[in-house]
């Protein structure tokens, strides 16, 4: 006869906890970066959720992240500002206090900037919203570091510096030296030399035809302080405006699609606008029409750039550059040129890993987990590292268009992750790594970088993926991650 269960014996392993279904408990969390992105995932946290705890942790001295570094002359969006805000309501960046009761927490060590002082912290979830713009890249030339003259990143400009009657070089001809160029070749007595070592395409201002729509000169930019008060006491106006802006951007981006026929007839026209607007510097001309596609590159806008590198106290090469001396720059050919200011306009290492060291599951590091190199799933998750996650991560980048709606879905898709982790009393969440090497896949398979022989995985515009105007949100799905509930408490 088997054993009859005895029906007097209390089970040990599961006890009910005494919470209502509903209960959202409280968590500690901790956001890297006062950003856009940062910004954004703080006012939607505190928007959604209760019982959180937050802090947020920022390198500078202000909030707003990669505008409040750059000060170069000449700085400018190159789309419309407007599209560069969020969507929203006034906001509190105050949150709930509580005590965290989970048993996994991160640990975080915070070094004060200003005092040199360190200090820990500990959190249920972390979330890096850095962004990857904040790491200067300095250009690998030998002898830079014994320039005596003044030396300037444009990610790091000394606004100090008087420019005028200065023999200025800018290395680079990216989307910093597209703006500074024209706005120190209009400064009294300076002789410019700009050294440019690939090929770009430089397009006319984005959002003119939008401009037209709603009735304004594309050359006015600047919305008066009038106007902007009757948009704030007329909502709908402004939902108009942004509206036919954002419908206007949507429009370029089959113009990211190898082959595609708008990528063709906007190559044609660029082309053209160049050739005509360059006249008969066919040096120029030849040396900075690319040979890939305008959408195998998010484009540059650059007004008054062409047309300043045709000035008399203007200098353009692409000639290659053998070292820089004390003085100035020495050329492959033997040239030297002498400089008072050299501007290195060459951008940031949008690949590196974090300043700060990441330790995930095992003692692994993010820097020895993004080798060869960075992914993550949805640009939000890299598995390994349990209860992290990242706005603004590896392939978040657009081709065309505002980079807010990227990072208002990743933010969203955060506030998701945190209230299942309060309603369903989860301690962890992990990506399972299969979905990591699906979406590497996916990239893969989507997206083409290929220019100068080169051919480049990551960091691209995600054409059919996150970034989609009309998708607008990242769904929850229950099989990406694994969980693990806290330690049941009767």
């Amino acid at each position: 006869m088997p054993n009859q269960p005895n029906l007097n014996e209390v089970p040990t392993a599961f006890c009910l906890k005494d919470t209502p279904v509903e209960n959202q408990r409280s968590l500690r969390v901790i956001i890297i970066g006062a950003g856009f992105s940062g910004i954004y995932t703080t006012i939607r946290i505190t928007q959604k959720l209760r019982n959180i705890d937050l802090t947020v942790y920022d390198m500078n001295d202000a909030v707003s992240g990669v505008w409040w570094l750059n000060r170069y002359p000449g700085l400018a969006c190159d789309i419309p500002f407007s599209r560069q805000t969020h969507i929203g309501h006034p906001y509190t960046l105050q949150g709930q206090k509580s005590v965290p009761i989970c048993k996994m927490l991160l640990h975080v060590t915070v070094r004060d900037l200003k005092t040199d002082d360190e200090f820990e912290d500990t959190a249920d979830v972390v979330i890096s919203a850095r962004g990857g713009l904040n790491q200067i890249y300095w250009p690998k030339i030998a002898g830079i570091e014994g320039f005596k003259g003044k030396l300037m990143h444009s990610g790091a400009w000394d606004e100090s510096y008087d420019a005028r009657n200065q023999k200025i070089g800018v290395i680079g001809n990216g989307s910093s030296a597209i703006q500074i160029v024209p706005s120190l070749q209009c400064l009294e007595g300076t002789q410019l030399w700009c050294f440019a070592r690939s090929p770009t395409w430089i397009a006319a201002s984005f959002g003119d035809m939008a401009m037209r729509k709603i009735g304004r000169d594309p050359k006015d930019t600047q919305f008066s302080k009038r106007h902007q008060e009757y948009m704030a006491r007329h909502p709908e106006e402004f939902h108009r405006i942004r509206k036919t802006l954002e419908n206007e951007a949507a429009k370029l981006f089959p113009v990211t699609l190898k082959g595609s026929e708008e990528s063709n007839m906007v190559q044609t026209a660029i082309e053209g606008d160049m050739r005509r607007r360059l006249g008969n510097k066919s040096d120029i001309t030849d040396a900075l029409l690319p040979k890939f596609a305008p959408g195998c590159r998010r484009l540059t806008p650059g007004p008054n750039y062409l047309e300043a590198l045709q000035e008399d106290n203007v200098h353009f090469t692409n000639a290659p550059i053998r070292n820089i001396t004390p003085r100035g720059i020495e050329m492959a050919s033997g040239e030297h040129i002498d400089l008072d200011l050299l501007v290195c306009a060459t951008g940031y290492d949008v690949e590196a890993p974090p300043l700060f060291e990441l330790v995930g599951r095992d003692g692994m590091s993010l820097s020895e987990r993004w080798q060869p190199y960075a992914e993550a799933y949805l640009g939000v998750a890299v598995d390994s590292f349990p209860n992290f996650l990242l706005v603004g991560g590896p392939n978040s980048g657009l081709g065309s268009g505002s980079l807010i709606s990227v990072f208002e879905a990743q933010g969203d898709y955060a506030v998701k992750m945190l209230r299942k982790m309060q309603k369903e009393d989860y301690a962890t969440f992990e990506v399972k790594s299969n979905r990591v090497a699906d979406f590497s896949q996916y990239i893969d398979e989507e997206i083409w970088v290929a220019y100068s022989g080169f051919v480049a995985r990551i960091l691209k515009s995600l054409p059919r993926g996150i970034a989609r105007p009309e998708m607008g949100r990242l769904s929850l799905g229950v099989g990406e991650f694994e969980w693990k509930l806290t330690e049941m408490v009767g």
